[in-house]
């Protein structure tokens, strides 16, 4: 999974109008990019459950 929030966290950080390069930024500035991917990976996660279990319970 740190893999998929290194990559997440990149994306978002590429996103801003001031990206120098991802290399170049500070730690504690990707940090926060990681922790962004951390919580947009468990809020997808979160909505892909909800809908699995609405799915299994509207067949039951």
């Amino acid at each position: 999974m740190d893999d998929e929030v290194e990559c997440i966290a990149k994306a978002f950080y590429a996103l801003q109008d001031e990206a120098r390069g991802w290399d170049r930024e500070p730690e504690r500035l990707k940090e926060a990019f990681r922790q962004d991917a951390r919580t947009a990976i468990a809020l997808v996660d979160a909505g892909i459950e909800a809908r699995r279990q609405a799915s299994n319970s509207s067949t039951v």
